[in-house]
């Protein structure tokens, strides 16, 4: 498949590599924030709405990482948590 087709269908997330260089992100953090990215770009939306199970099993990692990646994420500015109507 060539370049162009994969962007176009695209069946890849790309990382900033800022991101990519931070020393202070787990590579778990890394791997749930590309996921994120993923999905913010198949949904064309503003925001990634997925439960830790759906990134747990997109990234291929468990679910407490997942979580603990999603409070590192938060906590280097990277994400904001969505807020749940009461």
């Amino acid at each position: 498949m060539k370049r162009r087709e994969i962007l176009q269908r695209r069946r890849y997330a790309a990382c900033p590599k800022a991101t990519l260089a931070r020393t202070d992100l787990t590579a778990s953090a890394k791997v749930v924030y590309t996921t994120l990215i993923g999905q913010l770009f198949s949904e064309e939306a503003d925001r990634a709405e997925l439960s830790t199970v759906d990134i747990a099993a997109k990234a291929g990692i468990g679910q407490r990482t997942v979580r603990q990646a999603l409070r590192d994420l938060e906590a280097a500015g990277l994400i904001a948590p969505r807020c749940r109507p009461r």
